[in-house]
């Protein structure tokens, strides 16, 4: 199992990151367990845009008030500076994989 997150230490999501650096960006597989469904997610905010793939399981991801229910093969786009949560809708751990667009040095 991957190292639980430093950025959000008090849930049960898991990352793996791979950093390519400002011109190829940061890919990252992500696991959240279930009993995330029940916690309140922290608001994400950051000059970067996120592409993400459910591989397994139920994501929640509320984009700016707007909530999106995906499922294994479902994508979704996340703009830059967009106010954004994401976490478990389901019974099963969600894995999920990410690109994250860094554009200058704020990661």
């Amino acid at each position: 199992r991957p190292p639980r997150s430093t950025l959000f230490p008090y849930t049960t999501l898991f990352r793996s990151r791979l950093d390519f650096g400002k011109k190829r960006g940061i890919y990252e597989f992500s696991t959240y367990d279930p009993e995330t469904k029940d916690t309140p997610p922290s608001w994400g905010l950051h000059p970067y845009a996120e592409v993400g793939v459910v591989l397994e399981g139920k994501m929640e991801v509320n984009l700016d008030g707007t909530v999106y229910l995906l499922g294994p093969g479902d994508s979704i786009y996340i703009k830059p500076n967009l106010y954004h949560t994401m976490r478990n809708a389901g019974d099963t751990p969600c894995r999920s994989f990410w690109h994250l667009q860094i554009m200058d040095d704020s990661v």
